[in-house]
């Protein structure tokens, strides 16, 4: 279906298949001037979003080549890591902030036993 301001809300698929001596034809159900309409519709959508597109790059290229740094560099990144370095963090100090907070993460906590004492105590119990 077509829905542009151009060209309308009209049906425009529905080609039909021509039988034409070893091979299938195609046969389109509108006018080589509609056809004409359409080009130029889809031709205008695509400059139109390419432009676009290109303005948004433009505008964020400075977050971009500082994530694009950031990922040549270290590779693997989280998305908490990514929008900061976005943002305008220093990626070498994200990454620092990052890996310091997975180390605590890493730490065992000091209410839980640690793994001797379990398996000391394992070992007790199977004794019993």
């Amino acid at each position: 279906y077509g829905m542009s301001d151009a060209v309308g809300p009209m049906f425009l698929g529905g080609d039909t298949e021509v039988f034409i001596a070893k091979d299938w034809g195609h046969a389109k159900n509108y006018s080589e001037q509609l056809s004409a309409k359409i080009d130029a519709e889809i031709r205008s959508i695509l400059e139109e979003q390419f432009n676009r597109a290109e303005r948004i790059l433009t505008e964020h290229r400075e977050g971009l080549d500082a994530c694009a740094a950031l990922l040549l560099k270290y590779e693997r990144v989280t998305g908490e890591e990514f929008v900061a370095v976005y943002q305008g963090e220093d990626m070498d100090t994200v990454m620092q902030k990052s890996a310091q907070e997975q180390e605590e993460a890493d730490k065992p906590d000091a209410t839980e036993p640690k793994p001797e004492e379990n398996s000391e105590e394992t070992a007790e119990q199977q004794h019993e």
